[in-house]
């Protein structure tokens, strides 16, 4: 939150992954001025896509990043390496597979 909250300091927008850890509603609670877009991954599910499109327009989000080079995730392996894992009070804000 306090990127966003730093973004709106400024004037400027906030663009917020669909696997982010704070959900669409959260940020536009937590700021509801802000300007917000939202950075859309393409789901095999297209129903699960435009569910996404239909909550940020719903919570005002006024554009789509719209993410088309990532039909599968990569392997990142310096995450692999470092053991990477969020940490237990964070979870991806939405349980859905790209692919």
């Amino acid at each position: 939150m306090c990127t966003m909250a730093g973004a709106a300091s400024v004037g400027t927008c906030f663009t917020l992954s669909t696997i982010a850890t704070s959900s669409i509603e959260e940020i536009t609670t937590a700021c509801p001025m802000s300007l917000r877009f939202f950075q859309l991954y393409i789901y095999r599910d297209r129903d699960v896509t435009r569910q996404l499109i239909g909550r940020a327009e719903q919570a005002g989000y006024t554009a789509l990043v719209v993410t088309v080079d990532t039909p599968f995730l990569g392997r990142r392996r310096a995450d692999n390496r470092n053991k990477f894992k969020l940490p237990p009070h964070l979870k991806l804000a939405y349980d859905v597979f790209l692919y």
